[in-house]
C-alpha cells in the first residue's frame, strides 16, 4: 500500500510518500505526478522518503522520472539512500572488480588454493 500526501506552498510543492513504491502503486503515483505537475508550472518539488519501507524495479524507474523532471529526495534510511544512488547513477563508493590480469598474485594464489579444496582443478 502506498499513500501520497502533496502539500503546495509558494516555494514549491512537497510530496510525502508511506510504504511500499512497488507496481500495484506505482501507477497511481505516476498519475497524482503527472495530474499536479502539468497543473502548476515547474516549481521546485521536494520528495520526502522516509516513510518508504520498500521501492521494486517499476518504483525506481518512477523516482527517476521525478528527478529527470527536477524533484529533489530526502530519505534517512539507509536502504532508501541506496536505492536513491542507484536511480541517480552515482557508483563513488563502488569500485570496479579487478580483471584477472590486474590481480596480485597473492589473490591470484589464494584463488588456487580454494579452487584445490573444492576441487576445480
Amino acid at each position: 500500500m502506498l499513500k501520497i500526501t502533496m502539500t503546495s506552498t509558494p516555494m514549491g510543492e512537497s510530496w510525502t510518500l508511506y510504504g511500499r513504491l512497488s507496481t500495484p502503486w506505482v501507477n497511481e503515483l505516476k498519475a497524482s505526478w503527472k495530474r499536479q505537475r502539468s497543473a502548476v508550472e515547474k516549481c521546485k518539488c521536494i520528495v520526502n522518503l522516509d516513510d518508504v519501507t520498500f521501492i521494486d524495479k517499476s518504483g525506481e524507474r518512477m523516482l527517476r522520472s521525478m528527478l529527470q523532471e527536477g524533484a529533489r529526495f530526502i530519505a534517512n534510511d539507509l536502504y532508501i539512500k541506496h536505492v536513491l544512488d542507484r536511480v541517480r547513477g552515482c557508483s563513488k563508493n563502488r569500485k570496479p572488480a579487478p580483471k584477472n590480469d590486474e590481480r596480485s598474485t597473492s589473490e591470484q594464489a589464494g584463488r588456487r588454493i580454494r579452487q584445490k579444496r573444492v576441487g576445480l582443478t
